[in-house]
C-alpha cells in the first residue's frame, strides 16, 4: 500500500504551516541506494544515454511520464511563472510539449500547476520528479494515474528493515 507522508524535514517553515503533501514519482520502485545510483544504473539523464548508448531506454521511460502528465493536462495545466502567477498552456500545443520535455531532460526548471487535480508539479533529477498538493484526498487519483502510466509513487519514510 503506498502511503503519503507530509513533508517534515525538507520544506521550509512557511510551506511546513501551510501542510503540503509531497509526493516523489519515479521510474524506479524505490530510492535507490548508493551503490545503485553509482554502478547498476546504466542512465540518470537523457544526455548521459545518448552518450552511453541508451537513448531508446531512456525515451521509453521518458514516454511513461509523458503520458502522465499529458493525461492530467487535459484537466487544464498552467505554467507557473514568478512572479506573475499562473500562464496557462494547452496540452495539445508545441510550447506544452517543449515545456516537459526540456524539464525532463533536466534543461529547465519550469513548474505546473495541473488544475483538476489542484497539484504543482516541480521537475526534479535522477528519473525522479514531484507533485505537491494541498489537501491529501487529490493524492489517490494522482497516484492511481501514476501505476497506470508504469511509474511508481515513492515513499517518503522508507522503512528500514534490520537483518536478523
Amino acid at each position: 500500500m503506498v502511503t503519503f507522508h507530509q513533508f517534515e524535514d525538507s520544506i521550509p517553515d512557511e510551506a511546513k504551516a501551510l501542510r503540503l503533501i509531497g509526493m516523489p514519482v519515479s521510474v524506479f520502485d524505490h530510492w535507490l541506494t548508493e551503490d545503485e545510483f553509482i554502478n547498476t544504473t546504466p542512465f540518470l539523464s537523457y544526455g548521459e544515454a545518448r552518450e552511453k548508448g541508451f537513448a531508446a531506454d531512456y525515451l521509453e521511460t521518458e514516454d511513461r511520464f509523458l503520458t502522465l502528465l499529458d493525461g492530467m493536462a487535459k484537466g487544464g495545466v498552467s505554467l507557473i511563472r514568478f512572479p506573475d502567477g499562473l500562464q496557462r498552456v494547452s496540452e495539445t500545443s508545441s510550447k506544452w510539449r517543449n515545456i516537459v520535455r526540456r524539464g525532463l531532460r533536466y534543461k529547465s526548471s519550469d513548474e505546473l500547476y495541473f488544475h483538476q487535480y489542484e497539484a504543482r508539479f516541480l521537475f526534479g533529477w535522477d528519473l525522479t520528479h514531484w507533485f505537491i498538493f494541498r489537501e491529501r484526498s487529490n493524492t489517490v487519483a494522482v497516484a492511481d494515474l501514476v501505476r497506470k502510466a508504469g511509474l511508481h509513487v515513492l515513499d517518503l519514510h522508507p522503512s528500514v528493515v534490520a537483518a536478523d
